[in-house]
């Protein structure tokens, strides 16, 4: 989303003392389903096998690699995963999994990066709203 969004999200965290400790609803509200019936957590796992939760096959859903698929993302949120153990940002981080599980070290370091600056930033902004 764009910058006055996640100015708004965190504002509503931090009033209500509440946050979320995944990047996004991968794997567990938000799925693909491809033309041919397999379903991914979402559309950056299309094809790739070790990914596919579910497949149409005789005429139902064949479920039997969801747990797997499962323990995958679980292990990623921000209160297991020991990437984000010291990181101040946890609490209000929207990391995207696909790119955790896809692309390579030097882009996920650069991307946390990028997400503690712009934390910095919406605080800021979240502050100035507190104050008015």
């Amino acid at each position: 989303g764009t910058e006055s969004e996640l100015i708004s999200f965190v504002y509503k965290c931090l009033t209500s003392g509440k946050y979320i400790d995944h990047g996004c609803d991968v794997c567990y509200g938000a799925y693909t389903l491809t033309p041919n019936g397999e379903i991914y957590p979402c559309h950056f796992f299309v094809n790739k096998i070790d990914y596919r939760m579910a497949f149409f096959k005789d005429g139902d859903f064949d479920f039997s690699n969801y747990e797997n698929v499962r323990t995958v993302f679980e292990s990623l949120r921000n209160l297991n995963n020991p990437r984000c153990e010291k990181c101040w940002v946890k609490p209000l981080c929207h990391y995207c999994p696909a790119q955790l599980l896809l692309e390579d070290e030097i882009s996920i370091v650069n991307s946390c990066k990028t997400r503690r600056e712009q934390q910095e930033r919406v605080l800021l902004q979240c502050a100035k709203i507190n104050l008015a």
